[in-house]
Parts: structure tokens; C-alpha cells; sequence
């Protein structure tokens, strides 16, 4: 395992072509740009350190590894296209941002920890299923624009438990997680037990 290290170089995938890192993860660091108009296969995880390093582009960011992979930035993440393709978990160390679509295609989910996933105005999720989806397995949320259409948050912790919000008021974002236990009072409070389904939505 090498990671692959961009030391303040900027470097452009241009469109329709494939840039794969074998082997290691990605460090993009000491202000490097990366612009990503095409495919950037990663085998390993993604890290970006400094406030001016940045990562840019309309082109896919594709995890593809074989295990659990991490996404991690110092500075806002904003990623167009986020697919994971690992069979696995594509786990969170900060906030990202998608403006465009979260593919979640070979039972792969994404796993929140502290941090949230927040879907720009417009953007799509696809591929999301009873074994792949958005894991809130603590404070971390989903964030998604909603209307008076319905919009699925295809979240859950331990299993697939989704919520369809709709909105008939002013349009707005929502955050939304599940937890696998409810409280007798909340904030804070203990366990119930008794007659409920053992989950709670935080929206």
C-alpha cells in the first residue's frame, strides 16, 4: 500500500478518460489541484489536506477497492459525480458535498460516522437498495433539498430503514437519520422497550 502523493501540482483528467491508482490511496496536498472531468479510480482512500488545495470537475470520483475505503479533506469536499463500486463502505471523515449524483452500484453504501452527506439542489441518488444505502450509524445525516414531491432518503444503521418526506411548504433542505432504538424522552432519555419498532427519524 503507497499512497499516491500530489505535492502542489495541478493536473487536469480531461473527458472520456480513465485515471486509476492501483495500489494506493490519493494525498492531494501543499495546494494541489485536481481537476476531474473524467473517471478517477481509487483502490485505496482519498485525503486532502490544506484550505487551498482543492479538488474540482464534473467527472466521476469512483471507489472501487475490495474493503471499506475513506473520503477525507481539511478544506469543503464538494464531489459532482460520487460512486461507490466497492461491495463495501465508502466511510466519511468530514462533511462532502454532491452537486450532481451518489451512484451506489455493487452493494456499496456510504458510512456517515460524525459527518453529514448533503445533496445540492437538483442532485440524484441511484442505485440505493434494502443492502446498499446511507449509513447513520451516528450524529452524521443526510441532507437533501425537498418539495412537494417526494423524495426518498434511502438511510438506515443496522438495516435498511428509508424515509419519503414530502413538503408543501416553501421548498427547503432536510436532514434526516435513523437510529436503531427509540427513547423515552428526547434529547436524552432511556430505552423503551416496550410496543414500538425499536427505530427513530431524526429529521
Amino acid at each position: 500500500y503507497k499512497r499516491q502523493v500530489n505535492n502542489g501540482v495541478s493536473l487536469k483528467i480531461t473527458a472520456s478518460t480513465d485515471l486509476k491508482i492501483d495500489g494506493g490511496g490519493v494525498l492531494n496536498q501543499a495546494n494541489g489541484q485536481i481537476e476531474n472531468e473524467g473517471n478517477l479510480y481509487l483502490d485505496q482512500n482519498w485525503d486532502q489536506l490544506g484550505t487551498s488545495t482543492t479538488y474540482t470537475g464534473n467527472g466521476w470520483m469512483w471507489y472501487e477497492g475490495t474493503a471499506n475505503q475513506s473520503v477525507s479533506s481539511v478544506s469543503p469536499l464538494v464531489v459532482p459525480r460520487l460512486r461507490v463500486d466497492n461491495g463495501q463502505r465508502l466511510i466519511l471523515q468530514n462533511n462532502v458535498t454532491v452537486s450532481t449524483q451518489v451512484d451506489l452500484m455493487n452493494n456499496g453504501s456510504i458510512q456517515l460516522d460524525n459527518n453529514n452527506l448533503v445533496m445540492s439542489s437538483g442532485a440524484t441518488m441511484v442505485n440505493y437498495d434494502i443492502n446498499n444505502y446511507i449509513i447513520t450509524n451516528s450524529t452524521g445525516h443526510l441532507e437533501q433539498q425537498v418539495a412537494s414531491t417526494q423524495v426518498v432518503f434511502p438511510v438506515g444503521n443496522s438495516s435498511y430503514n428509508p424515509a419519503f418526506l414530502t413538503n408543501n411548504g416553501t421548498v427547503d433542505n432536510f436532514n434526516v437519520r435513523v437510529e436503531n432504538q427509540a427513547l423515552e424522552t428526547y434529547p436524552s432519555g432511556t430505552i423503551d422497550f416496550s410496543d414500538i419498532v425499536q427505530r427513530a427519524w431524526m429529521i
